[in-house]
């Protein structure tokens, strides 16, 4: 059955996104007193504060400790945990046109949270976004971006005594699915709209750094002695964006997830539905139910969760080491193909065959080896392999079998897709003709063209500002003093985590090995996570193995040792991670050491060691 504490696919993305349209009044000044030798928390700081033409204030609001986090006054769940300042801003010059347009901004909206001045640590620490990002309420004058659990800027300000800041990313979108819509990527006549792919990109969040350095120094008298960036997913990629092309702007980086190969895996990531329509549907056989998916996951985990104690873990550790072909597993087969699984939850042979393709990952004609032999799960790809798939026990249940629904994690790849193809008609299920016959839509792909999309997106990098962010040449970041902290869950069901492995492997190829990255860089791969520090594992077979509940790490935890390294000296190779019933602890290992079972109580951390 399905993992009740599997966090659904568009809750994950959600993470990281959405948006509305940029007011430019102000409301709820406060008349907090200036700070000794800085700035005052109201509306002065909309004339002091004019580091350049293209920067202004467009809302000043103060908080009391406790005060509800609202710009109306209303009562609120989510409360100030100290006195703080929020500042909201606008930087040009975004693109012209029509307000209608979506394609049309005013500029970067960003919020930038500040605490007093005896409770500040001296350190910036940015939080980026995610999908196509465009959070709406960044740049509102009526609501707040920073109480979102996902861009937690308000809390960094209030718990850490950061200040702390966060961006839409150079345009925002018109309602709460639209962050994965590229209505704002192309312009009225179809040309690719350079302006916001550079603001997107990257520009947004370098212009986030510079204006919160110069806010602080204005409002406290002095710079930030240290600056931090953290982003997941889209915030993950924008985090290896800044150490490969301003590896000044942060003494440390912590990329979780990070969205790199974007015009590569997000192609990619229609391949399993295409594997659905094209193996089964157009073949004359039934396409797997979520039901049926989720069990042949299952038996994948069981077959492969004991490789660390022996012992069934509920989650699979090592992905590379998993072989578990369905359509030779008479547990799930149908009687029909010489299986003992029983109706509705037994698979057809052709069926276990598509599951293996889907976990292989995307190739030009629809193949697959058998996984005996290649399993698809590698830190480089194999010949013919046009990406990596999803390791096998991860919860793509959803993604696999519910891609015609509105809103799922399909549209995101369809959207990036389409403008890859410069077809709009891929976010659309199918288009038919006045004969009915099927015309355009994700259906009529083949697997041809999302090999041709991964060419167009190589082709297009200029036009949509490197989104890829796939140099490996991190040498003036290195030079700079600065920290990189890289970590991926192995259960990621948005981002296959093998392009980030397989990233790792190029840095290391690129900057000397590990004598050459031990300085500034470390790299964790996460037994069980999800996009995000939450379990992306699907349940093994119930009463051979327990429900998953892997150990790991939290936000808070990583940026810590991620502090700790550019503060102390102390690199993070290795940290005690807990599940979320606190009864399991295990190291996590930074790369290329990994977990190895000592005896003992496997539930301990002390029963473990890196190596």
């Amino acid at each position: 059955m399905p993992n009740p504490r599997i966090r659904h696919l568009k809750f994950a993305f959600m993470a990281l996104l959405i948006a509305g349209f940029v007011s430019l009044g102000g409301i709820g000044e406060s008349r907090a007193a200036p700070t000794k030798e800085g700035a005052a928390c109201n509306a002065t700081l909309k004339d002091r504060f004019r580091p350049n033409d293209e920067t202004r204030v467009t809302l000043v609001k103060a908080f009391k400790k406790g005060e509800s986090l609202t710009l109306d006054g209303s009562s609120s769940d989510q409360k100030a945990l100290s006195d703080l300042c929020l500042v909201k801003i606008l930087v040009g010059p975004g693109n012209p046109g029509s307000a209608a347009a979506p394609s049309t901004s005013p500029g970067i909206g960003i919020e930038i949270w500040l605490p007093q001045a005896k409770q500040w640590t001296g350190r910036l620490h940015t939080i980026g976004c995610g999908g196509y990002c465009g959070v709406p309420e960044i740049s509102s004058l009526t609501k707040i971006g920073g109480v979102s659990p996902y861009q937690p800027a308000a809390r960094a300000a209030g718990f850490e005594g950061s200040v702390s800041a966060i961006s839409d990313a150079g345009h925002t979108v018109a309602d709460i699915n639209s962050y994965r819509s590229a209505g704002w990527a192309t312009l009225p006549d179809g040309r690719v709209n350079r302006p916001l792919w550079n603001d997107y990109v990257i520009r947004g969040i370098h212009e986030t750094a510079a204006t919160a350095k110069a806010l602080a120094k204005l409002f406290y008298g002095r710079a930030p002695r240290y600056a931090y960036f953290t982003g997941n997913s889209g915030g993950g990629r924008e985090g290896l964006a800044l150490a490969q092309r301003y590896p000044h702007d942060f003494d440390g980086i912590a990329s979780e997830n990070p969205a790199i190969y974007f015009t590569r895996f997000l192609p990619a990531n229609l391949y399993p539905a295409l594997v659905m329509q094209r193996e089964l549907k157009d073949r004359g056989h039934a396409p797997l139910s979520l039901a049926q998916f989720n069990g042949v996951s299952a038996a994948a985990i069981s077959a492969c969760d004991t490789s660390v104690t022996g012992r069934h873990d509920g989650y699979i550790s090592d992905p590379a080491a998993c072989r578990y072909n369905p359509a030779t597993d008479p547990a799930v087969l149908c009687a029909a193909d010489g299986g003992r699984g029983t109706a509705p939850l037994c698979i057809t042979r052709a069926q276990g065959e598509a599951v293996n393709k889907i976990w292989y990952g995307l190739t030009i004609d629809g193949t697959a080896p058998d996984p005996a032999l290649n399993n698809g799960f590698a830190d480089a790809l194999s010949p013919g392999q046009l990406w990596f798939g999803f390791p096998r026990g991860t919860a793509i249940g959803t993604l696999v079998t519910k891609q015609d629904e509105p809103h799922g994690l399909f549209d995101l790849s369809a959207s990036q897709t389409g403008l890859q193809l410069g077809n709009s008609t891929l976010t659309k299920r199918e288009v038919r003709d006045s004969s009915g016959r099927v015309t355009g839509g994700w259906q009529a792909l083949t697997y041809a063209d999302l090999a041709r999309a991964q060419a167009e997106g190589a082709r297009m990098q200029p036009e949509f500002a490197d989104v890829d962010t796939a140099n490996p040449d991190l040498s003036a970041f290195k030079k700079s003093g600065g920290k990189l902290v890289v970590w991926v869950g192995l259960s990621d069901f948005a981002i296959p985590p093998s392009g980030a492995t397989h990233y790792n492997a190029r840095i290391l190829s690129k900057m000397g090995g590990l004598a050459g990255t031990r300085p500034f860089y470390r790299f964790f791969t996460v037994p069980g996570m999800g996009h995000g520090t939450f379990n992306g594992s699907d349940n093994g077979v119930a009463g051979v193995s327990p429900p998953a509940d892997p150990p790991l790490p939290s936000d808070d935890q990583m940026f810590q040792a991620m502090v700790t390294w550019v503060e102390k000296g102390v690199a993070p190779d290795q940290l005690v991670m807990v599940n979320s019933k606190s009864n399991s602890r295990r190291p996590l290992c930074a790369f290329p050491t990994k977990l190895v079972y000592q005896g003992g109580d496997v539930a301990a951390a002390e029963s473990y060691t890196c190596r």
